[in-house]
């Protein structure tokens, strides 16, 4: 169960990333449960659930990184075959758009 001493102190960066997820999508729940009683959401909350969004986002953008670089090593690799570069190509080219 969270708390709100639990919620206000997690250190977001030293967490596991399913948990990240799973504390993020809690902390959505908790807003959604004030609004609908109609009442004002805490602004610690709001800015709570504003900084594990910025943290899970920053640490889907880095594992998005470490497997762009994982993808241009095999690249080099895969020079003589053009369907798999091909193929690596895209995959590299989709994550790019995404990381910036």
């Amino acid at each position: 169960m969270l708390t709100k001493s639990v919620i206000r102190t997690m250190d977001l960066w030293d967490v596991e990333f399913d948990d990240l997820c799973l504390f993020t999508a809690q902390l959505t729940g908790v807003v959604s449960h004030y609004e609908s009683f109609g009442v004002s959401v805490p602004e610690w909350l709001t800015e709570r659930l504003g900084e594990s969004r910025r943290v899970l986002s920053e640490r889907v953008r880095v594992q998005k990184l470490t497997e762009l670089k994982r993808l241009r090593a095999q690249r080099e690799t895969l020079l003589s075959d053009d369907e798999k570069r091909s193929n690596i190509e895209s995959m590299i080219a989709k994550l790019e758009t995404e990381v910036k």
